[in-house]
């Protein structure tokens, strides 16, 4: 059986089960039968009040309501609804063989028309074991993502380690490839180690069976060439995946082939269009069904008169039966009558079906799309459509106004143009071939800089906020909106840091960068955060305060890198400039991180004299976080080297004056601290809930490494308690987290030289071993706060 993709066809599928018909569900559920047509037909969700009703009359449990709730009003994707049995027909058998597979695949509105030839072939392809790399090309707007989706959704049986889907259009470079599919598979890339070897390697674990990458929109990160080696970073990595995971296979669309040895090319064409003395059954043509479908989107009672007939063929004709085109045409049903769409289209025919060389072969029917939709906006939405182009992966509303000077009847109007989307989280984005577009007309306004800088600013503005934000009882709701915001940032950081750059921008972009630096490291982004201040300091001419602030965070991020030299180098090099600008923070910041440094590398003497120096610079400056902060990180230091006593000290006036600010990060790292001291002093039980404290805290702010830190000292307390089975399992799943995440846990062998030998020896080799490693994080935690309840 077919999954179903659209809530729609779900719903259709459980009322057949149920052997119910439109009308009977409808009676049952208060509404009108034509409600539960459009719903069934992905043309309209139901309200929350309907979804309640409907999810009473079909039959679902109590626990599931919710979620069919969220699922039909389109907040979750539809698999995340238990498949409804398929219906039996005279003669058939059903097939009650559930899918193993894990899909993730974004939720599609509507149902996908026509292209049923195209899904058959793509399924052949995609079970043929000789095609590794298959490439779906064709014009922009042709439909390459939406017949991805569909064929990786049907035949996601095929791929028993699952089906991932990774979203490259919001990328700027190809280094950015590997950080998306790490997220999409849920892998951290951190630490010293390449992040593309990370991520083989993740899959070399994982992959032990069939696995399907779909990498949408490709084209741009094609025959790019890194500043640094000059190697085309998009084919060394797929390239390297296809060698060295001979059990991965990807699905890619692309405007053009990556010409790579083994790659199978798909070229897509558009919807099937009827000849222009057919004027009947114009539904049976997939072009014209989908025209008529996105016109009743926008006008319900839309119906094409006989005498129109013949402008919908032609209209349909003219864009080629591309998708994207289609429903651009039809968003013009409001205003204009099919004659006049037509005739539009055809004033400018020539550019679609231009000859010219160095026009390229992708933009021509697009371009003639986005011309005459520009014709039908006014002045301002012409205004506000460009400066939107500047964002990067989707926008709030607050900053269209403010950086584009988009009012909400601006935005609502060109949304109801099909020229701009809202997102399931809120958010507006527009469809990367509109930006495309938008953006050449900003340049030729010449208001590009202008708009970019604003953007900038923006951004600069945010990131100074959540500065403090990500020290508070707020850093998890900072880091989820950072984390939305995360190519706003990088398209902010390509400006500020581009050739020709001021230092005045340059210093902005180190602010934005220095500002979010909790985010960097909780979020599994170092290399990425070293990449971007180094290229700042790169540019030169920046003023010594910024310069002398942005080498102690690159320092400071090499640190978290593993690479301690470089670390060292740049520290130093601020500390000295905080000297002779005689700035007490910047020289503590500095002396501080050095002194991590030195404890990390085994240096107590050193690292005791940094933190001690640093100390009495923040008492100085008088800020009571920052001086608890630094408390926090000396009694780390002195339970690490058994001085509990003087420890506990430090930690007992740190904690109160990280409490006094509600800084959740560091009072959870205080606890953890005081944890340790308990361990190596023999109270087993003060230490398991001082651990269990911290692991509170840090889930709360869904701050990864520290989290699978508590994990670790959690299993070596029940190891010592004497149940070595539980603490196996939550070894296992820390281990198994960390290698996940990408990154490591810093001086746990001072915990783990408490644990019995026997268990550290013989631990990975049991079968609790294999229960923990397979254990979500969410399981892992549940595992050992319920190790509490007993």
């Amino acid at each position: 059986m077919d999954i179903p993709i659209t809530f729609g066809e779900w719903l259709k599928l459980r009322r057949k089960e149920l052997d119910l018909t439109q009308d009977e569900l409808s009676a049952r559920a208060s509404c009108t039968v034509f409600t539960i047509r459009k719903i069934e037909a992905g043309e309209r969700q139901p309200s929350k009040q309907l979804a309640g009703l409907l999810a009473k009359h079909l039959g679902i449990p109590t626990e599931d309501q919710t979620i069919f709730i969220r699922v039909a009003r389109g907040e979750l994707n539809v698999e995340r609804l238990r498949s409804p049995a398929p219906v039996r027909t005279h003669g058939q058998s059903i097939d009650s063989t559930p899918s193993s597979s894990w899909m993730h695949l974004p939720f599609q509105p509507t149902p996908l028309i026509g292209r049923e030839a195209e899904l058959l072939a793509l399924g052949n392809l995609l079970a043929d074991e000789c095609c590794r790399l298959l490439t779906i090309t064709g014009l922009g707007g042709i439909g390459k993502t939406r017949l991805a989706i569909a064929a990786a959704s049907q035949h996601q049986s095929l791929f028993p380690e699952g089906v991932y889907y990774v979203s490259l259009a919001s990328l700027n470079s190809p280094e950015f490839i590997v950080p998306a599919i790490a997220e999409v598979l849920g892998l951290t890339l951190s630490g010293a180690a390449d992040p593309q070897e990370q991520l083989l390697n993740h899959l070399a674990v994982r992959a032990r069976q069939a696995l399907l990458l779909v990498l949408d929109n490709l084209e741009h990160l094609l025959f790019h060439s890194s500043e640094q080696d000059g190697k085309d970073e998009t084919a060394w990595l797929l390239t390297n995946l296809l060698q060295r995971l001979p059990t991965v296979k990807i699905l890619a669309t692309s405007r053009e082939r990556s010409n790579l040895q083994g790659e199978w090319i798909f070229e897509l064409q558009g919807l099937p269009v009827p000849p222009s003395n057919q004027v009947n059954r114009l539904e049976d043509y997939s072009a014209l069904a989908l025209f008529l479908q996105r016109a009743r989107q926008m006008k319900v009672d839309f119906e094409v008169l006989p005498d129109e007939r013949p402008w919908l063929v032609s209209v349909c004709q003219l864009v080629g039966g591309a998708p994207l085109a289609i429903e651009l045409a039809a968003a013009w049903v409001g205003m204009l009558s099919m004659e006049e769409i037509a005739k539009e289209i055809t004033s400018n025919l020539d550019f679609l079906t231009s000859p010219m060389r160095n026009v390229p072969e992708r933009h021509r029917s697009l371009r003639a799309v986005f011309a005459h939709s520009w014709k039908l906006l006014s002045d301002e939405e012409r205004q506000v459509l460009c400066r939107l182009a500047v964002f990067q992966g989707g926008f709030l509303r607050q900053a269209a106004e403010e950086i584009a000077g988009a009012s909400l009847p601006i935005l609502m109007s060109l949304l109801s143009k099909s020229l701009l989307m809202r997102r399931e989280n809120g958010r507006y984005d527009l469809h990367a071939l509109i930006r495309q577009c938008a953006l050449e007309k900003l340049q030729d306004s010449g208001n590009l800089e202008e708009t970019r800088h604003k953007h900038l600013a923006y951004f600069v503005s945010m990131v100074l906020d959540a500065h403090q934000g990500l020290r508070n009882a707020w850093l998890a709701d900072w880091l989820r909106r950072i984390e939305q915001e995360h190519d706003n940032i990088r398209a902010a950081l390509e400006w500020a840091f581009s050739p020709t750059a001021p230092s005045e921008r340059v210093e902005e972009g180190l602010c934005l960068i220095i500002s979010i630096d909790r985010f960097w490291a909780a979020r599994g982004h170092v290399r990425e955060g070293i990449n971007w201040v180094e290229r700042g300091l790169k540019a030169g001419n920046i003023a010594p305060l910024p310069l002398a602030k942005a080498l102690r965070f690159a320092g400071w991020l090499h640190l978290q890198g593993g690479d301690d030299q470089t670390a060292i180098v740049l520290l130093q090099e601020s500390v000295t400039i905080g000297r002779q600008l005689n700035d007490v923070i910047c020289q503590a910041n500095a002396l501080d991180t050095l002194a991590d440094v030195a404890w990390l590398s085994g240096d107590f003497a050193k690292a005791k004299a940094y933190y001690a120096e640093s100390l009495e610079l923040y008492r100085t400056g008088g800020d009571p976080q920052s001086i608890g902060l630094s408390l926090a990180s000396a009694g780390r230091l002195y339970v690490d080297y058994g001085y509990c006593q003087e420890a506990e000290f430090l930690l007992a006036e740190g904690l109160a004056l990280l409490q006094s600010v509600s800084d959740l990060r560091g009072i959870a790292w205080c606890f953890n601290a005081l944890g340790r001291s308990a361990l190596i002093q023999g109270e087993v039980n003060l230490a398991a809930e001082r651990f269990r404290q911290s692991l509170r805290l840090n889930l709360d702010l869904g701050y990864m490494p520290d989290l699978t830190e508590c994990l670790h000292e959690l299993a070596v307390v029940e190891a010592i308690a004497g149940d070595e089975s539980s603490a196996t399992i939550l070894r296992a799943a820390a281990t198994a987290l960390q290698t996940r995440f990408g990154f490591t846990s810093s001086a746990n062998n001072v915990i783990y030289h408490r644990a019995p030998a026997t268990w550290l020896q013989t631990a990975p080799f049991s079968k609790e071993w294999t229960k923990g490693e397979i254990m979500s994080l969410d399981e892992a935690i549940a595992y050992a706060l319920k190790r509490e309840a007993e």
